[in-house]
């Protein structure tokens, strides 16, 4: 059990590391980007100068405060607006699927990524994993499969 745990956190970490993004795999969450990105989609993150960033560009990031208590982070939206305040860098971002801007002003430093491609509706099977019901099966198969060699064996 404890070797293919281990394997799959390298694999993640070398993905991290290679893409340069402690964020590099993301399920989206909701339709708000349809129909570029669909509910279930996971897409590849990929580490970026918030500074090389422009109109059109996928990103995810981290909602900032005080916005970030009635919205779940992180979210990935597309960059309609960029500006410069007081030498500081921030961006104006929008679902595709949403009739108006998000109402705040990313600071750079929330940027996590940007978005390289998709794989479509891979992410649904781990949707499921985070309901009430998916992660009772989970736990439920787990034990089934610590406890069967004792079951099997008969011990």
């Amino acid at each position: 059990m404890g070797i293919p745990l281990l394997s799959a956190l390298e694999a993640y970490l070398l993905l991290a590391f290679t893409l340069g993004s402690f964020m590099p795999l993301f399920v989206i969450p909701s339709n708000s980007m349809s129909p570029t990105l669909n509910m279930g989609d996971i897409v590849i993150v990929v580490g970026v100068n918030p500074a090389s960033l422009k109109v059109g560009d996928i990103i995810i990031f981290d909602v900032p405060s005080p916005y970030n208590r009635y919205t779940p982070s992180p979210v990935i939206h597309r960059v309609v607006d960029v500006r410069v305040e007081d030498g500081r860098l921030y961006f104006k971002t929008k679902g595709d699927n949403l009739p108006s801007m998000d109402p705040w002003s990313l600071p750079a430093e929330g940027v996590i990524g940007i978005y390289a491609f998709k794989i479509s509706y891979l992410g649904i099977p781990l949707m499921f994993l985070k309901t009430s019901i998916g992660l009772a099966l989970s736990a439920v198969l787990l034990l089934l499969w610590i406890f069967y060699p004792f079951i099997k064996g008969g011990h």
